[in-house]
């Protein structure tokens, strides 16, 4: 049976060489690791652990079978077809031992292929919870600013669209107004805003399109009359440019190409740009 023989006054201290009982040299112990294994041992095998003149006799079958125990399980669960992180979980040792004792059993290609799709379910099913988690905090929120924004009043609306304006208008014409956007939504806020805020009638709106040269003219002017609500007697004839559309490599949301409301009015246009002189003047 193998035995450790450890020598000097205080084992507790020192590092000492673990010999088996032929005499050949097996490691180097640190203090530490004698320390937890004494400890164990002495409470398996209490009559084991035995002073003589300054020299402790361990003999150390639980450890090695405790080792073996674990080596074994660790190979059942590579024939299993186990990852490494996931015999890990279950097998307590360091990596090294542990890629020691595997290197000679590799998984196969199959097993390597159904573990990477067992991953991306994981992430897949990861990324929808952290979805669902996200839709409901902007849920709780979104509920909040419907509180506090369910009403506005027509000095609020105006200001807000003058405010969109200020960001994406013309504010070189004289005696027009001009907005040019790719968000159907944001235009049909720039039109309620021009009817409602500023009075202008409908039937004064020209939409602009700008297309690519591999677009469809018939079919993005029916989508934007129907995004828009205008009827397509208020479509001038579009800009068609050079490039193609399937030549952008950040497409956004240029699917339909860009769409601008213009009204000639030197009356509102004069207007518009006085409010946006005064809001710089006092508010900057």
């Amino acid at each position: 049976s193998p035995k450790a023989a450890i020598k000097g006054s205080s084992p507790w201290k020192k590092t000492h060489l673990i010999k088996t009982s032929q005499d050949r040299p097996v490691k180097n112990v640190s203090l530490q690791s004698q320390s937890i294994y004494f400890k164990l041992l002495y409470l398996s095998f209490g009559n084991g652990y035995d002073y003589r003149k300054g020299t402790s006799v361990i003999y150390i079958h639980w450890f090695i079978m405790a080792k073996s125990l674990e080596r074994n399980k660790a190979l059942l669960l590579r024939s299993q077809g186990k990852s490494y992180s996931q015999i890990k979980k279950e097998v307590l040792v360091s990596k090294g031992t542990l890629s020691s004792w595997l290197k000679g059993y590799p998984l196969s290609t199959e097993r390597i292929s159904e573990l990477r799709d067992v991953n991306a379910v994981r992430i897949e099913r990861y990324r929808n919870t952290m979805l669902k988690k996200r839709e409901a905090k902007f849920e709780t929120v979104y509920n909040k600013e419907q509180k506090l924004l369910a009403s506005f009043s027509n000095r609020e609306l105006y200001l807000a669209g003058l405010f969109l304006y200020w960001g994406e208008g013309s504010k070189n014409l004289p005696y027009r107004l001009s907005l040019c956007n790719t968000d159907p939504i944001l235009l049909r806020f720039y039109i309620k805003w021009i009817t409602k805020a500023l009075g202008a009638s409908k039937d004064m709106i020209r939409i602009h399109l700008q297309l690519y040269n591999d677009m469809n003219v018939y079919d993005e002017t029916n989508y934007w009359s129907d995004a828009l609500l205008i009827p397509k007697s208020q479509f001038i004839k579009p800009y068609i440019k050079a490039t193609f559309k399937s030549s952008i490599t950040h497409k956004g949301s240029y699917g339909h190409g860009t769409c601008a409301i213009v009204i000639h009015s030197g009356k509102l246009a004069m207007r518009v740009h006085a409010g946006l002189k005064f809001i710089s003047n006092s508010l900057i």
